[in-house]
């Protein structure tokens, strides 16, 4: 009787824990989300609506991010009605979260950009933890909970409905679509001079835009990076872009030769860190600029002046020969240390002398980095 007793209690036992493990798995088993995927595809330039970056743009707005907060495009009709429609979730979990997260971060927006393509498709998985947070995006996810934000990220995405708010403004989203794939259309030099001038006819590259009126007429680089050999751009961008800022194809291409600086000083910032901090030691003085610099700072600065040395060369192969003295003058005119203005001329050099540097980064590495610490 014992014996029975025993193995009565031990069955019961089992059966307890089996329904405790069930009921745990349960309580954090994630509900997959799916979206229809929006795109134009032409050649290698991708022009979409990508599920994950414009959830992370809405929930940007509702956490009151400051760049997304408030904007001139509050009369847009899609920013009015994903503003009443997600009025109520401001409070939400995640929402309460991203505030939190954002709140003491200074780095560039294009670092909540580019979080989103570590996010799955289907909203229940972040390919990277704590202790393997990727470099591009470690000022803002350097101690992220990892497991809390894609849990409460997929809670947001179910509880707001997104995937129906989705279907209901499907036609607008396909408008803006075609009409920034047109824009692209109108400049094709853009992406082939980007191809041609940084890399060489080995490597082939992608471009994606992602599109929403939430971008506030503005366009959003983000670090390019190489994924099974082939260079990757991503750009965030308004649709309205093109129309209301004059905005130009000198314009697009400044910010995808940003997308390549960003990413290269990142991983080779020690190679030019005194030509740099020197430069822009300089600048701040002549400035009465007293604000505290970190190495980021550094490289932002450093990549927007880089990359509008490099845009002479755009504009010297593509721009109307009746327009390019006026537009290299403008270029050279925003540039802040007289300096900056002698590179063109090494640029110059890098653009005679492909045979021995094939690509940008060679060049860089082989060539400047030298030149510049000579000049120091």
């Amino acid at each position: 009787m014992k014996k029975l007793f025993h193995s009565t209690t031990v069955l019961a036992s089992l059966v307890l824990l089996t329904s405790l493990f069930i009921s745990c798995s349960k309580k954090t088993e994630l509900k997959p989300v799916s979206f229809k995927q929006l795109e134009v595809k032409k050649d290698n330039v991708t022009v979409c609506v990508d599920p994950r970056t414009e959830i992370l743009l809405i929930a940007s707005r509702l956490a009151e991010v400051s760049f997304f907060a408030n904007h001139d495009m509050d009369s847009d009709a899609y920013v009015n009605g994903i503003d009443k429609i997600m009025e109520k979730q401001k409070n939400h979990e995640f929402i309460k979260f991203l505030k939190s997260m954002t709140k003491n971060y200074k780095g560039g927006i294009y670092q909540l950009l580019t979080l989103s393509k570590y996010i799955s498709e289907d909203f229940t998985e972040i390919n990277f933890t704590k202790k393997t947070v990727p470099a591009e995006i470690e000022a803002l996810c350097k101690n992220l909970d990892t497991k809390k934000f894609i849990t409460l990220l997929n809670d947001f995405v179910n509880a707001s409905n997104l995937s129906r708010v989705w279907l209901l403004y499907e036609s607008f989203m396909k408008a803006n679509l075609f009409d920034v794939s047109d824009f692209y259309d109108k400049y094709p030099n853009v992406t082939r001079w980007i191809s041609e001038y940084f890399f060489d006819s080995s490597t082939k590259q992608n471009f994606t835009v992602h599109v929403s009126p939430i971008m506030n007429y503005y366009h959003i680089l983000t670090p390019y990076y190489t994924s099974d050999g082939v260079n990757n751009f991503f750009i965030c961008q308004s649709p309205g872009l093109n129309k209301v800022n004059n905005f130009s194809d000198i314009n697009l291409a400044i910010t995808m030769c940003e997308s390549f600086y960003i990413t290269y000083l990142r991983e080779h910032y020690e190679s030019f860190k005194n030509y740099i901090e020197k430069m822009m030691n300089d600048w701040a003085v002549k400035n009465n600029y007293t604000e505290k610099m970190q190495d980021f700072n550094y490289i932002g600065y450093a990549t927007d002046w880089i990359s509008y040395v490099t845009i002479i060369n755009y504009i010297e192969k593509f721009s109307p020969e009746d327009s390019k003295e006026l537009y290299i003058s403008s270029i050279e005119s925003s540039l802040p240390v007289e300096d900056l203005i002698s590179l063109k001329d090494v640029f110059k050099y890098y653009d005679e002398n492909r045979a021995d540097y094939p690509t940008m980064e060679s060049f860089l590495n082989n060539y400047l980095a030298d030149y510049l610490a000579k000049l120091n």
